[in-house]
């Protein structure tokens, strides 16, 4: 008898770990049983080049080994099949930045430790970023432009009662939002903050945040744009194109990458199944409309309104959006050469024609906020005097 335990103990040993060691063998020759590449933050696929310097400092065998984990396809599906045992078995997410919330939200980490205030720069940052501000505003003032400033909440933060108990019952301290918000009203700056999107996908008719996603629905994004734009209709008396939208939304299966990001991030074999969004269907009518040339400079929530083309919908079609302050769209060619960032231009050259800028910093960006765009226009400014 205690013979037959051994014998069926080495059996499923051997089962097991000839399966491990030979899983990378069986994948090549049945691609059937190959999993999906990783989503989510990739490593460089490109095999790096060997050069002796890069022996020694230990930078080539690093890229090597980054290199192996996109080209082995046996760490795809093992890190598919932790995250589906972790999520099925405890109902938790092995992502350093994912959180499992309620109803099958997934809410970033990251997104949590800015609204708890644990990136906080402390009021004499903040206070600078924004004396500053009130320079440039200043200046474009004087020249007849604008500038608005949008500080989207984050997602945790407007949905805080989709989070685990353990971060939903952590305290906050001085966060960054609250710091710049008050600053701003002491300079009188036009800033939209969108408070009236914290806890809106219990209220409103449709979701503003996606269960899959970090950024807004299509729907939390025409919201948003219609926000911005009665903003600049009513504050800066510019009658820009109308938005037809409200009768015209449909509600379907997911239909953007965006929607379900951070569930492509978190690498599922089966992903649990996700509610169908709305998505309006927007028309403009840019007759006899006031179309304006804007400046675009900011992260991912304007990126997404800029590639949904609400952007272009609402201004003029010179209207050039920086990601990051850096990367631009679309791209700037002087002399038959791409030029590769934003520092590559005259920063109050570009604004000689523009009427607004729209400066946008997701709350989890205040921390950085402008990404060195608001230290070169100050230093442009003061080199101009």
């Amino acid at each position: 008898m205690q013979a037959v335990k051994y014998i069926i103990f080495g059996l499923v040993f051997t089962l097991f770990f000839g399966v491990l060691i030979y899983m990378p063998l069986l994948q090549h020759f049945n691609p059937t049983l190959q999993a999906d590449k990783l989503g989510g933050a990739r490593f460089s696929d490109d095999k790096p080049h060997y050069w002796a310097w890069a022996w020694l400092d230990g930078s080539y065998q690093k890229k090597y080994q980054n290199y192996l984990k996109n080209e082995n396809d046996v760490i795809s599906t093992f890190v598919r099949l932790n995250t589906q045992l972790d999520y099925n078995l405890f109902g938790e997410i092995p992502h350093e930045d994912l959180l499992m919330g309620k109803d099958n939200y997934l809410m970033p980490k990251s997104s949590w430790i800015a609204a708890v205030g644990k990136d906080f720069i402390g009021a004499d940052k903040v206070n600078e970023k924004v004396n500053k501000l009130e320079i440039i505003n200043n200046y474009l003032t004087d020249r007849g432009k604008k500038l608005l400033i949008l500080t989207p909440p984050n997602k945790s933060a407007a949905m805080w009662d989709y989070l685990p108990k353990y971060y939903r019952d952590h305290p906050k301290g001085d966060c960054n939002r609250t710091f710049f918000k008050n600053a701003f009203k002491e300079k009188t700056l036009n800033v939209i903050d969108f408070e009236h999107f914290i806890g809106a996908n219990n209220n409103g008719p449709y979701p503003l945040y996606p269960q899959g996603g970090l950024h807004w629905t299509y729907y939390g994004y025409t919201l948003a744009a219609d926000t911005i734009r009665n903003y600049i209709v009513d504050q800066f008396g510019w009658n820009l194109p109308s938005m037809d939208w409200k009768e015209r939304v449909e509600v379907k299966k997911l239909d953007r990458h965006s929607d379900r990001e951070l569930y492509a991030t978190a690498n599922f074999f089966n992903e649990p199944e996700l509610d169908s969004l709305p998505y309006p269907n927007i028309k403009y009518n840019r007759d006899s409309a006031d179309l304006i040339k804007v400046l675009g400079v900011g992260d991912s929530y304007y990126k997404l309104l800029y590639d949904y083309g609400i952007h272009e919908g609402l201004f003029h079609k010179d209207s050039p959006f920086w990601y990051y302050a850096s990367t631009l769209f679309p791209p700037v060619y002087r002399k038959g050469k791409k030029l590769n960032n934003s520092g590559d231009l005259d920063v109050l050259e570009v604004l000689d024609d523009k009427d607004l800028v729209i400066l946008t910093v997701v709350e989890g960006n205040l921390k950085t906020f402008g990404w060195g765009w608001v230290e070169r226009m100050f230093l442009a400014i003061e080199a101009s005097k």
